[in-house]
């Protein structure tokens, strides 16, 4: 049996149609009932809550395998802390645990520095482990659609920086091919797409496949703050979002990896063909907006 936290997320719902593919016997654990009845047929879905060790045991019950990944929030490392306790208990035989880009060195950003702290605790665990480190997601652009509808435009404070945005599906390939097939313990991967791209040239991107003007916006970073919590993202969401943002900037999520291909055997996908995949939506925000 193999568990998939944030079963309901861009990765973990990914992740989850690839190990049912495969044959797996899968668990899925999901954050809420809703989400849990929006679960693919064949999938043993369970509604988990990090904090209630009861529903973690009850969780890892009869598992073999975990794929550990937490939302990011500030508790991260005691969250993430309860299921590798849990799976040391339970004798779980791999963990993959989905951390972020950065966290390797310690964090040199927020959401990385919390990664880093749960990397060390399953370390420690003695629990075979691999870690992924993905960069920032190429779906984190669709959160832009509000904007683009309004404004035309998507914000940031990393000027011109280049980042090799990885796809969910990428990660959720590698992970399913690790989970599924096995080795790897031990080892940990830097996950990027096939090229890093700023926000200038997505903005054009997005602009042609729409028909419609789309600009990048690049504001001081305390203007990005109030943005932000304009539209609803709590403070210290935002603080951590300026933190990646800086990172960014600094050059130093440019680095394009062959982690992808490395294990899956096919290249990544690039932003040009997640931006194809996703036309619609985009599309769709375009249209309301004429």
């Amino acid at each position: 049996m193999i568990l998939v936290t944030g079963a309901g997320g861009n990765v973990g719902s990914e992740l989850i149609k690839r190990l049912l593919a495969s044959g797996a016997k899968v668990r899925g654990m999901y954050y809420t009932i809703a989400k849990r009845d929006l679960a693919p047929k064949g999938v043993e879905a369970v509604v988990g809550d990090y904090g209630s060790r009861v529903e973690v045991a009850k969780a890892m019950k009869g598992v073999e395998k975990v794929y550990l990944v937490c939302s990011p929030l500030p508790q991260l490392p005691s969250l993430e802390g309860h299921l590798i306790e849990e799976a040391v208990r339970m004798g779980v035989k791999h963990i993959v645990k989905q951390s972020a880009i950065g966290a390797d060195s310690g964090g040199r950003h927020m959401f990385g520095t919390w990664h880093a702290q749960a990397e060390e605790k399953l370390i420690e665990s003695d629990v075979p482990y691999t870690i992924l480190r993905p960069n920032t997601f190429m779906q984190n652009f669709l959160g832009f659609a509000g904007s683009i509808k309004t404004q035309g435009a998507i914000f940031g404070c990393s000027g011109d920086a280049p980042v090799s945005y990885v796809d969910a599906r990428d990660i959720a390939s590698v992970a399913a091919h690790i989970l599924s097939k096995g080795g790897h313990e031990g080892q940990g991967y830097e996950l990027t797409g096939p090229e890093a791209v700023n926000y200038d040239w997505v903005a054009a991107l997005i602009s042609k496949l729409i028909g419609k003007k789309v600009k990048y916006v690049d504001l001081p970073p305390a203007e990005l703050k109030k943005f932000l919590l304009q539209v609803g993202m709590q403070e210290w969401l935002a603080d951590g979002v300026l933190d990646l943002q800086a990172f960014n900037k600094a050059g130093s999520a440019a680095e394009v990896s062959s982690a992808v291909e490395q294990v899956t055997g096919y290249k990544p996908i690039a932003f040009k063909q997640f931006a194809s995949d996703y036309a619609s939506a985009f599309a769709h925000e375009a249209e309301a907006a004429r």
